[in-house]
């Protein structure tokens, strides 16, 4: 973000924030369906010992650097208030952009759904058995990335799939999250969110 400002320093950044149960829960569904099979508790945990560390879940940290390198007030927002009121939502970034949007040519449909609670356990016991090391993503490698990494992630999507029509019961023993200790380990971020909602636009 330095740089970037450094660059272009007339850059207005617009930054949205989840609340933290619903944003780590929504990272560990995306590690799950890209071949990580840990639990929730080695992705994330009260001791700090996690795959997803407490630094990485303070939105105030974050608010801090954009201020100290930011010449302009940033658009906070928040992810909830795209599903609450999605008109809303834009025309807060249209107005903060001095741009226009016209409802019409929007549309509000679902492009990617999320995956099933039952699929991303299901793909999460294939690959403990399958596949114990997550394929390798290759960012800066087009070849590497559809000869190594692509077949895998081809394969993922068509093992959730399958998962779609298995019974439930035989799938799921135990929740994806345990929603008792997520809420355990949110507790602490109580204020960090506070923080947010006072100045969220």
């Amino acid at each position: 973000m330095k740089k970037i400002l450094k660059e272009f320093p007339q850059t207005k950044i617009i930054v949205v924030f989840r609340k933290h149960d619903k944003w780590i829960s929504s990272q560990f569904k995306r590690y799950s369906k890209n071949g990580y099979h840990w639990s929730f508790e080695k992705f994330y945990n009260n001791d700090n010992t996690g795959f997803w560390r407490k630094e990485d879940m303070l939105y105030s940290i974050k608010m801090n650097i954009i201020k100290k390198y930011s010449n302009n007030k940033p658009l906070v927002l928040r992810f909830e208030e795209l599903k609450e009121n999605p008109y809303s939502y834009l025309s807060k970034i249209s107005n903060y952009t001095g741009s226009r949007y016209s409802k019409s040519d929007i549309s509000l449909n679902v492009v990617h759904g999320s995956w099933s609670e039952k699929q991303l356990i299901f793909l999460k016991k294939f690959c403990s058995i399958f596949k114990k090391n997550p394929p390798e993503y290759y960012a800066n490698n087009k070849i590497l990335h559809w000869l190594l990494y692509r077949p895998w992630w081809l394969l993922f999507h068509f093992i959730m799939y399958l998962a779609y029509f298995l019974p439930k019961s035989y799938i799921i023993k135990k929740p994806l999250i345990d929603k008792e200790y997520l809420s355990k380990s949110m507790n602490k971020y109580d204020n960090d969110w506070k923080k947010i909602l006072s100045i969220s636009d």
